[in-house]
This record gives C-alpha cells, structure tokens and sequence, in this order.
C-alpha cells in the first residue's frame, strides 16, 4: 500500500494529464470549425483584403469554376479578371498581362467597398489547351488575354474590356468607380428600327451626332452575338462619355435581333441607303461640311488606337505618325 502523499501526487498528475489532453482536443476542433470547407480551401489560393476591397486568386479556370459557383452576387458586384500565370523568373508569356496587372490593381482600389475581384491566372500550357475544349472558358466566353468581365450568375458574364483596353486607366475607372452624376455627359440614345435613325438624321441641327451600329444580344447570355461588337461596345461608349462634347448624341444602333435577322437580305438596315454599312460594329459621325451640308465620316482606324479614337470623338484632326 502506497503512502497518502504518494496517491495525492498521482492523483494530481492524472488531473493535469487529462487537462492537457482536453484543452488539444477542444484547440483542434475550434480550428477545423473556423477552416473553410474542404472545397473552398482547394480554391481558394490568397486572400488579399485591402481598404475593403476583395482579391481572390486563383490559377486555372476549373477553380474559377468551382470558386464562381460558390459566390453571391447579394454580397457586391464580382469582376473576374483573366490573365497569365507567370513561371518564375522567366518573361510573361502574354507580354498584355503583363502591362495590365498593376493599372487594374490600381483602378481596383477605388471601387466601392463591396465589389470583389476573382484572378484568374493560366498557365501557357492551360491556356492553348483550353481552345479545344468546352471547359469553363468556353462557359465565360474567355477569347482572349487578359480578360476582364463581370460575373452575372450561373456562368453569365459581361465582357467588360479585352487585350490592351484591360490596361487603359480612363476604361478600368469607368467598369470599377459609380460614375459622378454631377458630371454632363454626352447622350446615348438607343434606336431599333430605321425610322428612329432617319427622324434623327433628318433632326440634324450641326451638334455633334454620331452613328454607331451594333448586333443585337443572345438572349440566353446577353453578350452581343457579334464577337467584334462585344469587345468593343465598352471602349467605345466609354471613350464617347469621356471625350465627345457635352451637347454631343451618340445613336447606338441594333441592326439586328439575332444573326439570322442581320443576314436576311431583307433586313432594313441593309436595303437603306442613308448610311452604307461596311461592317459590325461601325462608328460614324454626321457633321457639317464647308459648304454647310450635312456629311457622314467613318471612323476606319483600328479601336485600340485610343489616341484616334479620341481625336474622333473630339472632331479633331487624328494624330500623325
């Protein structure tokens, strides 16, 4: 028989024991509690909170999928940005992403505090093998590199800028910051039918107005059926809110409902004869000549040239080379 003293200390030890194995079990399970779920923790890469802003990146666009399928667009908008992942040290394969990464971090930083941003980056490799697939670029309508879209919902996005629009600062400022209303802005008038465009054009007074023509939007995604008309629609509005004078209008014309509409050799706006078409998506403006007569110039430049296309807008002479 162990003396008191013996059985006391023994006692004691046995508490202590239990203690500590009580307080790893309960440490264990706050942590697993407060760990996202498994699905999530796959995702999810970095977390970069800043003045309340949200960036979420990822790499490749399965966890883009996997990621856009958990979020809620109740929470604030969600832009997804698409753009190369770099290996290492090694030049960036797409030499736009590249120049795009800091003008977006940047212009991201003064948007309203409940918009989120998802980064996806791709690797070379994931990229050109994606071309072939219908995986989750085909569902986002990814053509290009870099990308910049809004999220709408069940795998519906708005293109919102393309290549080398996804680093000018005046296009990031306009999808990212609420637009001060303060502000006059040029008009936008959307016309459907040829007797809106020729009330319009016989209304010409000699204030800036111009003509641009557009496809119509698929009814399941509302991204213009026109691929071309889709890439530009934001630079161009946006250049025309930013440059045009203020007493300018600007016509923005649907030739089309749907691609068969637009190809039906009946279609309005390819039997008139007020303004040729060349081409969708097309910019014009209606001026006065010398004369004093009414006289329509295409904008035939490439839309990327930001400074014509803002020369155009501001009814200056382009630039020279």
């Amino acid at each position: 028989m162990k003396p008191r003293r013996a059985c006391v200390q023994l006692l004691v030890f046995s508490l202590l024991g239990l203690l500590v194995v009580s307080l790893v079990f309960v440490g264990r399970l706050a942590g697993s509690l407060s760990r996202p779920p498994r699905i999530a923790h796959a995702v999810f890469l970095k977390r970069v909170r800043d003045a309340s802003h949200n960036i979420v990146r990822v790499d490749g666009l399965n966890a883009a999928e996997t990621y856009l399928n958990t979020v809620r667009l109740n929470d604030g908008p969600l832009y997804v940005l698409v753009t190369s992942l770099r290996n290492g040290s090694e030049p960036d394969w797409c030499e736009l992403c590249d120049v795009a990464r800091q003008p977006v971090a940047t212009a991201f930083a003064n948007a309203p505090p409940s918009a989120r941003l998802l980064w996806v980056q791709v690797t070379e490799e994931g990229w050109e093998t994606s071309k072939f697939t219908l995986r989750p670029d085909a569902q986002l309508e990814i053509r290009e590199l870099p990308t910049l879209l809004r999220y709408n919902g069940r795998m519906v996005t708005t293109l919102l800028l393309a290549e080398a629009f996804v680093s000018d600062p005046l296009l990031l400022a306009g999808v990212f910051a609420t637009p001060p209303t303060a502000v006059p802005v040029p008009r936008v008038v959307d016309v459907t039918t040829i007797d809106e465009m020729n009330a319009a054009l016989n209304a010409f007074d000699g204030a800036p107005l111009f003509l641009y023509f557009v496809s119509g939007r698929y009814e399941s995604t509302g991204r213009l059926w026109c691929p071309h008309c889709d890439r530009a629609d934001v630079p161009i509005l946006g250049y025309y809110r930013a440059y045009a004078p203020p007493n300018a209008t600007l016509l923005r014309i649907v030739v089309a409902k749907t691609i068969d509409q637009w190809h039906d050799v009946a279609n309005p706006f390819r039997t008139q004869s007020a303004v040729k078409l060349t081409g969708l998506p097309m910019l014009t403006r209606l001026s006065l000549s010398g004369a004093g007569l009414p006289q329509l110039n295409e904008y035939v430049e490439f839309f990327e040239d930001r400074d014509r296309l803002r020369a155009f807008f501001e009814q200056n002479q382009a630039p020279t080379a």
